[in-house]
C-alpha cells in the first residue's frame, strides 16, 4: 500500500518533479551493510535535526524496524561527517544529494568509504511513492578511476518545483519552459526526457489552457 510520510504537506502546489537526489549510506570499507537493519549498533549520523535527510531516512529505518535508539547518533553533518568516516569516529552517514554534488563526489573517490546498495529497493519503492529506484552505472562518476567499481541500485526521492498557492498560472509556463531546457537533457541517473515529470505529484499547478482559465489537478492521498 502507498504511504505518504506525515511529515510531507499534504496540501501543496507542485509543478513538477526536476531531479533524482538519491539517498546515499556512506559507510566504512570494513564494514558489510545489506539492508537498513545491519545499521543496530552502529554510529551514524542522520543529517541535521530538522533536515530532509534525517526525515526520509528516518522514515525508511521506522520500515524496517529499527527504531533512533537502536542507532549511536552523531550530529555531525556535511564534510565534518565525512572527515569523522574517514578517521573511524563514524560508522555510517547519510546523504541525499545527487552525483554530481560535491560531498557525493569526494566520498565516491574515497577507497576508505564504500556506500550501500538496496538490495530490497523495489520494496520500498512500492510502499513510499515519492522514492524510485535509479541505477548508478560502474564508472558513471569519473571514468578513469572507475568509481562506482560497480553497477548500482539507490532509491531517490524527487526534487519538486513548488510554488505558493497565490502564484500567478501566466508564470507557471515560464518556470516549466525553462525546467524543460534545463532538465530535459538527462544526466547520469536518468536519460534525457526523463524531467520535468508529473508523476505522482499532488496538488499540481499545470500550464494554462488557451483563455482565461486555470488547470489544477486535485492532490491525490493515494
Amino acid at each position: 500500500m502507498h504511504s505518504w510520510p506525515s511529515w510531507m504537506p499534504a496540501s501543496r502546489d507542485s509543478t513538477s518533479w526536476q531531479y533524482y537526489e538519491p539517498i546515499w549510506a556512506f559507510h566504512r570499507d570494513e564494514l558489510t551493510l545489506t539492508q537498513l537493519s545491519d545499521l543496530n549498533g552502529l554510529r551514524t549520523a542522520l543529517g541535521p535535526e530538522g533536515s530532509g535527510t534525517r526525515a526520509i531516512v528516518t522514515t525508511l529505518l521506522t520500515a524496517g524496524g529499527i527504531q533512533l535508539s537502536d542507532l549511536v547518533l552523531s550530529e555531525l553533518h556535511g564534510f565534518a561527517a565525512l572527515d569523522a568516516l574517514r578517521n573511524d569516529e563514524l560508522d555510517v552517514r547519510y546523504v541525499v544529494a545527487g552525483p554530481e554534488a560535491e560531498i557525493v563526489r569526494r566520498a565516491l573517490a574515497d577507497p576508505s568509504v564504500r556506500f550501500m546498495h538496496f538490495i530490497r529497493g523495489e520494496a520500498y519503492v512500492r510502499r513510499y511513492p515519492f522514492l524510485s529506484m535509479v541505477t548508478l552505472p560502474e564508472g558513471a562518476i569519473n571514468l578513469a578511476q572507475n568509481p562506482p567499481s560497480r553497477t548500482v541500485t539507490l532509491l531517490a526521492p524527487t526534487a519538486e518545483l513548488i510554488v505558493q498557492e497565490d502564484f500567478h498560472p501566466a508564470l507557471v509556463d515560464v518556470l516549466l519552459e525553462a525546467a524543460e531546457r534545463v532538465r530535459d537533457r538527462g544526466g547520469l541517473l536518468a536519460p534525457p526526457g526523463t524531467f520535468p515529470s508529473s508523476v505522482h505529484v499532488r496538488g499540481r499547478v499545470e500550464r494554462r489552457p488557451p483563455g482565461p482559465a486555470r488547470a489544477a489537478v486535485p492532490a491525490d492521498p493515494t
